[in-house]
């Protein structure tokens, strides 16, 4: 699975990628206080999902094994990430085409596609 569709269980819990475990365990307790179910009254199904987020985040960085392998995936999709925008190999009008062409898109896709290769052309030409 991505990290890309995680969350962040440092930010979670308010606490840098290098916080002690008794930096963590002392942030994972004030927030579960704070978002408790029963501290919030009227507000339990919002408090809920923030405390199953906190107990979640807690339960993978105070245990060493789900943290380093944690940071470990972390780190891999950091690497991944340039910090110069990358140039496409295709234009998008080239995409629009085949979305066109293709036997089997839906009709409305092929219309969809088809205002987009407008705009397109109709764009770069205003630029140019």
């Amino acid at each position: 699975m991505s990290i890309w569709f995680r969350v962040d269980y440092y930010q979670v819990l308010g606490v840098d990628i290098n916080a002690t475990d008794g930096e963590i365990r002392k942030a994972y307790r004030k927030l579960a206080m704070q978002y408790h179910p029963d501290r919030n009254p009227g507000r339990e199904k919002w408090a809920n999902e923030k405390f199953k987020e906190i107990n979640k985040a807690y339960e993978v960085l105070s245990d060493p094994k789900k943290r380093a392998d944690y940071d470990k995936e972390l780190e891999v999709s950091h690497t991944h990430v340039s910090p110069k925008p990358c140039k496409p190999t295709r234009t998008a009008s080239e995409d629009l085409i085949r979305v066109i062409l293709a036997k089997d898109a839906p009709g409305w896709a092929k219309f969809l596609a088809g205002v987009g290769l407008f705009l397109d052309i109709y764009l770069s030409a205003k630029v140019s």
